[in-house]
């Protein structure tokens, strides 16, 4: 979907069809395809598969969404987990899933619907709870800045990430598609920070890489850095307040 709106706002600013398939990545067969389905239907439906023959789905959607809802779940649940090496199996989804709706599918059944939905439950992924009881009110007091903010204000969103600096041996080659190939070996320059800051109201993202978090900004940072009126814009020390109060939430 995001591809195909993606010709479609190319398109409409004019763009040929082959430089729509560079810049997209896909082929130019793939945009004609869909510029003739968009001329014909100029609407968000114009985006979707059209129906398909062949058989009907045999499982159910509330089957499918339970057993989604089960691969995302620990075993035993949040209170008394199962160790890492018991979660779930495409077996123990079964089994878990006819105890819970009296519907039985097959491992390989299984198998699909969490490879169509992209879901691989015996991998482990990280995440963050906040175990802050205040989260919630902090949450929407900078989400009801970032509707509403004062007259006059300019409200970013500033955060950083560290990035090792790569240097290629070799030279990087652009495909004709516009897949970007990069050569394996690579030489190490160490390690700088990237220092990004999103205008709430313009969505305009401003960036700069640093040696070190804790380097004073140059003229031309405090410039950059979310100060649409460069005069009566917040200075660069409300920026760095700023962006420990996100840290802090």
């Amino acid at each position: 979907m995001v591809q195909r709106a993606k010709i479609a706002l190319l398109a409409h600013r004019g763009l040929g069809t082959e430089e729509i398939s560079r810049m997209v990545g896909c082929s130019s067969r793939n945009v004609r395809v869909w510029k003739a389905r968009l001329r014909e239907d100029p609407t968000l439906n114009g985006l979707r598969d059209r129906p398909r023959t062949g058989r009907p789905a045999l499982v159910p959607l509330e089957v499918r969404c339970e057993l989604i809802r089960l691969a995302c779940e620990r075993p035993d649940g949040d209170d008394s987990p199962a160790p890492f090496r018991d979660v779930w199996t495409q077996q123990a989804l079964a089994d878990a899933l006819e105890a819970n709706t009296s519907y039985r599918l097959s491992r390989s059944e299984v198998g699909r619907i969490l490879r169509f939905e992209g879901l691989r439950p015996h991998r482990v992924k990280v995440w963050l709870k906040c175990q802050d009881p205040d989260f919630a009110p902090k949450a929407k007091r900078i989400c009801d800045l970032y509707i509403d903010p004062p007259a006059g204000a300019v409200v970013v969103c500033v955060d950083e990430k560290p990035l090792q600096a790569l240097e290629r041996i070799r030279k990087t080659t652009r495909s004709s598609d516009g897949s970007v190939r990069y050569e394996f070996e690579y030489k190490r320059r160490g390690t700088q920070s990237l220092l990004a800051a999103f205008d709430t109201q313009t969505g305009r993202v401003f960036g700069r890489v640093v040696k070190r978090v804790t380097d004073q900004p140059s003229p031309g940072d405090r410039r950059g850095v979310g100060m649409r009126r460069s005069l009566r814009g917040p200075s660069w020390r409300g920026y760095q307040r700023l962006s420990e109060r996100f840290a802090l939430l």
